[in-house]
């Protein structure tokens, strides 16, 4: 089994006949690149060894997806029949920039996303507000209009490899230091 987004591949396997504390245990192996752990299929908690915020946010996300067919799964390698595979998860938010705006900058420091369920954000850079060699190069305008969609990451990218995630660039959360990014979006835009 395995699950691939944005370009990170996790490779997921059944793990059957564990037993911890006395009793069975349900959960799923899980490799991404380097980093290897064991996460709890009914919490989606790693439990042992650690994955990137982004894969391990990736991999309880698709656990819970999927957790009626992994607990499935599970069940049948505990029988010594094989788990079978299962659906990897569905790209999130791809992104775009609007062709009515003509570029992705339509003004200094800042970017209009289009995001595939149609909402439109307009989202600043307050320069001089972050500082760092990853955010430097954005203080020049004409660096910042540079912004590209990486469509194997699902989201924005500058030359240097800086990306935003697509989540808080949706607006689907806050975070607590937006590195000088702000949605300054008027009224929730669909294109």
């Amino acid at each position: 089994m395995h699950t691939r987004y944005g370009g990170d591949e996790a490779k997921v396997s059944i793990v059957s006949g564990d037993v911890i504390d006395g009793s069975l245990s349900r959960r799923v192996h899980a490799r991404a690149a380097e980093h290897r752990a064991v996460v709890d299929i009914s919490t989606g908690i790693i439990t042992l060894g650690s994955l990137t915020a982004r894969q391990a946010g990736l991999v309880r996300d698709w656990v819970e997806l999927h957790r009626g067919e992994l607990l499935e799964a599970w069940q049948r390698a505990s029988d010594g029949d094989p788990p079978g595979t299962i659906e990897p998860l569905p790209p999130l938010l791809p992104i775009t920039f609007p062709p009515s705006s003509g570029s992705p900058s339509p003004r200094p420091h800042v970017m209009r996303p289009l995001f595939d369920d149609g909402v439109v954000r307009d989202i600043q850079y307050v320069h001089g507000e972050v500082t760092g060699a990853m955010v430097a190069p954005l203080e020049d305008p004409s660096y910042f209009a540079q912004v590209r969609v990486d469509v194997e990451a699902g989201t924005v990218a500058w030359p240097n490899d800086l990306d935003l995630a697509p989540e808080v660039l949706h607006d689907d959360y806050e975070v607590e230091n937006p590195l000088g990014f702000y949605d300054i979006t008027p009224d929730r835009q669909t294109a």
